[in-house]
């Protein structure tokens, strides 16, 4: 396990912006940020399975829910508007036209990423519901995958399970990275160098656009 610090001076070096530049950006980010918590806790991409018995999470008495999650629809929304906003900063600094490589950069990303949702269909979620203020109290996600979709030649199946409380909604809290964490320089240094050096299979523009829809992805879990 390994936490990731996401800082906004190196960032900003690898994407080769000023610092008061990527800064702004980051204010775009927290504001792209909450439009997707709302896309994310959107109905229409919820199908209600199964009604359990109510039960209490801490004192705080609950109703209690397992939920089919459209995952290729809720993915797809997602994607199109992170890789749009990558796009359109790269637009603003680059000018409107776009090269090749952008478009290359874009489209893998997104192709990988509907592959993988695609092998790890369906997803079905648990959550709990305060019965007051009718706000989430508790999601709890379970697993089973079968290693065969992912390469004919590997046998057995890998279980994955989480479960995540909230609690004090509207509440201030101050965030700080633990004392282990790394930044993703650290963590892949030559991956990153690769990207924007000039022998890179993509031009320059379009390694920085790859480093944007990075940064912007990371701002989503991140940013708050």
């Amino acid at each position: 396990n390994q936490w990731i610090r996401i800082d906004p001076e190196e960032l900003a070096e690898q994407s080769g912006q000023p610092i008061a530049s990527y800064q702004e950006q980051l204010e775009e980010q927290k504001k792209l940020t909450k439009k997707l918590q709302e896309i994310i806790f959107d109905p229409k991409f919820y199908e209600l399975a199964e009604e359990f018995a109510d039960e209490k999470v801490g004192d705080t008495a609950a109703y209690h829910y397992l939920l089919n999650i459209k995952v290729t629809e809720l993915f797809n929304e997602v994607m199109e508007i992170v890789l749009e906003a990558a796009k359109e900063q790269y637009a603003e600094e680059f000018g409107e036209s776009t090269d090749f490589s952008t478009d290359v950069v874009v489209g893998a990303v997104k192709g990988a990423a509907q592959e993988f949702i695609e092998k790890i269909e369906p997803i079905s979620l648990e959550v709990w519901v305060g019965k007051k203020e009718m706000l989430p109290l508790r999601f709890k996600l379970k697993k089973d995958l079968d290693l065969s979709v992912f390469d004919t030649g590997i046998d057995g199946t890998i279980s994955f399970s989480t479960q995540t409380n909230l609690s004090g909604y509207n509440e201030p809290v101050i965030v700080e990275a633990p004392p282990d964490s790394k930044s993703f320089l650290e963590l892949f240094p030559e991956e990153l160098k690769s990207t924007t050096s000039s022998t890179s299979t993509f031009s320059e523009e379009g390694s920085k656009c790859f480093i944007r829809v990075m940064s912007i992805t990371s701002g989503f879990f991140f940013l708050n």
